[in-house]
């Protein structure tokens, strides 16, 4: 028996997501899905720590904004489509009418209390699974959205004592998606830790179709060597809130963040991105 896929350990998000790009680029195959060339490697599986998981620093010129939006609607378990396009005005493009066809926040719903009321129950749980991906809302569509759930899995471990995040994608842009993906459900696991009174463990991306568009193919050379050291994440909230406080914690930050109280420092990191989108 032989080792079959790609597994890749990512230790520093500075150096290795570049090396990361150069692995697709160089390995991927080509293929041209509606009618887009694009790079692609099958099963990809990687581990890092959600700490250190937001990509900064190298001009890869990540949207904060968009990240720090997309990670509390997951918490909130909502969506804001419009201050969504305010924080990142390219999401326009994804919208269909006046909302988003699949909206993360709103796909997990009820979901995620389900997952955290599991792990409560049971430690050692490995039920405390969310989908995202909906076959009577994706695949049996007449049109095609323009939002269809790149994610299509979400499941959740405590293992010595650390929460640890399971993702697992259908389909992920190595140069659009991954920093954003990593971004969002990072700071999703890592609010999740501190409602079950636990910290975070790995974080572990599983993609199946792991891509790079051509248009993107000569963007890896416009990153440089690391300008700023990486922020560390302790997490929206503090340990021990109930997940209803949590929920209510993180619209607070998105609707009145005049008036939020900051408890973390990446609560202050929210805080002053939210304040950026409200005064734009």
């Amino acid at each position: 028996m032989k080792p079959l896929g790609h597994s890749f350990n990512i230790e520093n998000v500075q150096y290795d997501y570049p090396a990361l790009i150069k692995f697709i680029y160089d390995n991927g195959e080509v293929s041209n899905p509606r009618g887009m060339e694009t790079r692609e490697v099958f099963d990809v599986v990687i581990k890092l720590d959600p700490h250190y998981a937001i990509v900064q620093g190298i001009n890869r010129k990540a949207s904060e904004k968009l990240i720090s939006m997309e990670a509390l609607q997951l918490i909130t378990c909502t969506s804001y489509p419009q201050r969504t396009v305010q924080a990142a005005p390219n999401m326009a493009r994804f919208m269909d009418g006046e909302a988003f066809h699949g909206p993360y926040g709103v796909r997990i719903g009820a979901q995620l209390e389900a997952a955290i009321n599991r792990l409560k129950y049971d430690r050692d749980s490995r039920q405390a699974l969310i989908t995202i991906w909906d076959p009577v809302l994706d695949a049996f569509r007449s049109d095609q959205a323009k939002d269809v759930p790149c994610t299509t899995m979400l499941q959740f471990f405590i293992r010595n004592n650390k929460l640890v995040l399971h993702v697992t994608m259908r389909s992920n842009d190595v140069w659009w998606g991954t920093p954003h993906d990593w971004g969002q459900f990072s700071q999703l696991q890592l609010a999740m830790a501190n409602v079950l009174d636990v910290t975070a463990g790995d974080y572990y991306h599983h993609v199946v179709s792991f891509h790079l568009y051509q248009h993107d193919y000569d963007k890896i050379d416009t990153l440089t060597e690391p300008k700023s050291q990486l922020f560390c994440h302790d997490g929206l909230g503090a340990r021990g809130m109930t997940l209803k406080e949590m929920k209510e914690h993180a619209t607070k930050v998105i609707e009145t963040p005049n008036s939020f109280t900051p408890f973390s420092a990446t609560d202050m990191w929210h805080l002053t991105i939210q304040k950026r989108i409200s005064e734009k």
